[in-house]
């Protein structure tokens, strides 16, 4: 089965979305909520957020069940240069949204929150370690990887701690559903480097992650009650998914075939 001709649909269905999803907040941003942000008696905003977000799931979902299933490695992401540049671009993102975050000491007040934003300049760092010397690492990048899965899991508890205080779902709603697909991103690939990756998974939850990161950026950019420094931390993540689940989708990736079964046609 030629699985590499269900990338491109892939990657064009994944990038008209998040166009969309950015228009949608857009629109429900400037025309679901009142003068004082809540939003209006009459509005469906959020069952449309719901069915759109379900839609492009399930959507996206079914092509990605075509894409390639043999166990991922780190050679799924390697041997590719232009893949270094938006990993480097995400850990730089990432370093500073965090560092931003740790010096407010509006944003971030507890000790733990502190943590956990120390934690995301080590994954930073790391991150980049990793984009660099990937080829070389080998079952190692499990560990350089590690601390990007670590901050995504207690940045998504920090965060939804503070979000059910004042439990606005339609408030909450882009940035909690990137951050459980950013999450569970980091998570899949950390079985890459132990020869256990699992492509598809990979691939649909990193391209979600950027979709409802562009759901979530007109929040900040068109809310001022919204950091700067999270947009920073947001994009980053969202960079780190995204270029991840269109390295998988490259076509020498997806023909690739088991050690002991011989492709059509030879």
């Amino acid at each position: 089965m030629q699985h590499s001709r269900f990338s491109r649909p892939i990657l064009v269905l994944a990038a008209v979305w998040a166009a969309a999803a950015f228009g949608l907040r857009s629109l429900i941003l400037k025309r679901s909520l009142d003068v004082n942000g809540i939003l209006m008696a009459d509005s469906h905003a959020l069952l449309w957020t719901v069915l759109f977000s379900l839609v492009g799931f399930a959507v996206l979902a079914a092509l990605c069940f075509r894409l390639n299933r043999l166990p991922g490695t780190n050679a799924c992401f390697s041997e590719n240069s232009l893949g270094v540049i938006p990993a480097l671009i995400a850990a730089t993102l990432l370093f500073f949204g965090c560092l931003f975050r740790l010096l407010d000491e509006g944003e971030v007040s507890e000790p733990a929150q502190k943590l956990c934003e120390i934690l995301g300049i080590m994954a930073a760092a790391a991150s980049a370690l990793t984009a660099l010397t990937r080829s070389r690492l080998g079952r190692t990048a499990f560990w350089t990887q590690l601390p990007l899965a670590l901050y995504c899991g207690v940045s998504l508890v920090l965060r939804f701690r503070v979000w059910s205080h004042d439990p606005m779902i339609i408030d909450i709603a882009p940035q909690l559903l990137a951050l459980v697909c950013m999450m569970l991103t980091s998570v899949l690939l950390l079985a890459f480097p132990l020869s256990a990756g699992h492509r598809r998974s990979t691939v649909l939850f990193g391209l979600m992650a950027f979709i409802f990161a562009m759901m979530a950026m007109p929040d900040y950019l068109l809310a001022i009650k919204q950091s700067r420094a999270d947009m920073l931390i947001f994009l980053a993540l969202s960079i780190w998914c995204g270029s991840h689940a269109c390295l998988l989708q490259r076509a020498r990736i997806q023909v690739e075939t088991a050690p002991d079964e011989t492709p059509a046609g030879e």
